[in-house]
């Protein structure tokens, strides 16, 4: 991963002081966000909420441009606030603070500070799970002993923990997010896998149906022929047995149709578009201006932001014409199925013949004579 120091970035805010007065905290903060809560707190204005920021690379600049506007609106000072940080503005005094701050503000040097803080984090990832694994360890350890023990991450842990709240809960954080996409292909794989299986369902489904009637129907025929006393009986028995058959082989065979419908479209989209289903693309999102700037492209193995835009392929969703007719000219035919509903047949038959009849089939032979002496 290629790092980059970010830069410093200070914040020129804008605070109003909510109470509808027209008055306005102009001051400097490394997160705006946080220093609000302060304000709110600190200067007693409960309802105040920030109105504009400003970044700047240097400490020297900000203050420069700080010590500018206070002296600017000196004249403004308002009374009954603490400090000399707040001003009575009108709506066009607002209007210009806000058209500067704006004009003057940098995107792509605040993404790129974002970007620093997120491969800063990174780079002491591993480190800082070997160190919360110790310190896991040894919180164990000393409870199970009986002694006193700190939780409190130091070191590398602290850094990494540091380094995510900032990430986190930061202005930059709040506007900028990193975010992975995967190719474009891997939809397609998608698409024409749910086709394929589509296809196969729609002719397993057909052949349980069939199965089902002809279980009937063979039911009506082998009843006729064997003189059964319930032939609609034998023929509904033997219907549902070829529909629970047909549906249980159904399943099975519904399963073996999604792999094999899987694997072609891998092998296709491998050929089409190779790489691709493991091909991701990084980007950091301006959610303020809903812009992306692009850190790493789908073809690329090293990280880089770039003031560029990402571009992804688009891909119509098609199914290749070969594959859809593979599965459309498969041979779908029940034969575990049919088998268990030809057994299922003969044994409803079986156990549905006359009483009478199998009385008659039974031989009676008498019991020998003993003769006693």
């Amino acid at each position: 991963m290629t790092t980059t120091a970010p830069p410093q970035i200070q914040f020129l805010y804008i605070v109003s002081s909510g109470n509808n007065d027209g008055v306005y905290k102009i001051g400097i903060s490394q997160n705006p966000a946080a220093r609000l809560k302060q304000i709110r707190r600190d200067y007693d204005v409960p309802r105040a909420f920030l109105v504009e920021t400003m970044d700047v690379a240097t400490r020297d600049e900000v203050f420069t441009i700080e010590s500018a506007l206070h002296d600017k609106y000196e004249g403004q000072a308002a009374v009954g606030y603490e400090g000399r940080e707040w001003f009575v503005l009108s709506k066009k005094d607002l209007e210009n603070l806000k058209a500067m701050y704006r004009s003057e503000s940098n995107d792509f040097q605040q993404c790129t500070a974002f970007f620093g803080l997120v491969q800063a984090k990174d780079s002491i990832a591993l480190q800082a799970d070997e160190a919360e694994m110790k310190r896991q360890s040894q919180i164990r350890h000393n409870r199970v002993h009986g002694l006193k023990y700190d939780t409190k991450p130091t070191g590398v842990l602290k850094r990494y923990n540091d380094l995510q709240k900032k990430i986190r809960t930061s202005t930059l954080g709040e506007r900028f997010t990193q975010r992975t996409y995967k190719h474009p292909a891997v939809g397609l794989q998608k698409h024409i896998v749910n086709n394929l299986v589509g296809i196969a369902e729609t002719n397993l489904k057909a052949m349980t149906k069939k199965l089902a009637a002809a279980g009937f129907v063979g039911g009506l025929v082998l009843s006729a022929f064997t003189n059964s006393v319930s032939p609609f009986s034998v023929a509904t028995l033997t219907g549902v047995a070829g529909l629970i058959t047909g549906g249980l082989t159904q399943a099975s065979r519904s399963n073996d149709e999604r792999q094999d419908a899987s694997r072609d479209a891998n092998q296709y989209i491998q050929s089409a578009y190779p790489n691709a289903l493991i091909a991701t693309q990084l980007v950091v999102l301006d959610e303020k201006k809903q812009t992306e700037y692009l850190v790493r492209d789908y073809s690329e193995k090293s990280s880089l932001l770039r003031d560029q835009p990402p571009v992804r392929p688009v891909i119509q969703e098609h199914v290749p014409p070969g594959l859809t007719k593979k599965f459309e000219n498969k041979n779908y035919f029940p034969v575990t199925a049919t088998v268990l509903t030809t057994l299922a047949c003969f044994a409803s038959i079986g156990g549905t013949q006359p009483p009478e009849d199998y009385e008659d089939r039974i031989s009676y032979v008498p019991a020998p004579v003993v003769q006693l002496r």
